[in-house]
């Protein structure tokens, strides 16, 4: 099997969105609090569209065989907003997915080294990911790739089941 790793195309569009369907019903399942899939996926396709417009973003989709099994959208210009730190941009993956049935299989690692490569082309010093707590194989993935710990949201709940 041939991994190639390219910038989207729009005829991309469904295999992208079946991925992100696959993602967002996953995360379901760590954070409750998020949308089913069939209610969002539109607004979301469209926000990651618009990022890459304002941020200078780009996708990158995974194609093994000819078949899209995972894509990885980065921004390659976010401003930093904290009052409390210098003026610098950084770069962003906005979300990387590879389809279940296709993990650990080096599919992720190529879309994350093709994200680096994208950031440091633009000049970009830094790159950062996000991840659900309850998402440690990713995380693990992350750290792999060079990723290291920056900041670590806690959270309380209030009102507990």
């Amino acid at each position: 099997m041939a991994l190639k790793i390219r910038a989207r195309e729009p005829h991309d569009r469904p295999a992208i969105l079946a991925c992100m369907r696959e993602m967002q019903n996953w995360e379901r399942t760590i954070d409750a609090r998020l949308a089913a899939a069939d209610d969002v996926i539109e607004r979301l396709w469209r926000e990651i569209l618009q990022d890459c417009d304002v941020f200078h973003g780009t996708i990158f989709v995974a194609e093994l065989d000819g078949r899209v099994v995972g894509y990885i959208g980065v921004l390659t210009h976010v401003p930093q907003d904290h009052t409390d730190e210098i003026d610098y941009v950084y770069a962003q993956v906005t979300d990387l997915v590879v389809l279940e049935q296709f993990r650990s299989q080096g599919i992720g690692t190529a879309l994350l080294a093709q994200a680096k490569k994208h950031a440091r082309d633009a000049g970009v010093h830094w790159l950062r990911i996000n991840v659900l707590a309850g998402n440690p194989a990713a995380a693990a993935l992350y750290r792999r790739c060079g990723f290291r710990d920056r900041e670590i949201v806690l959270e309380h709940d209030l009102f507990p089941a």
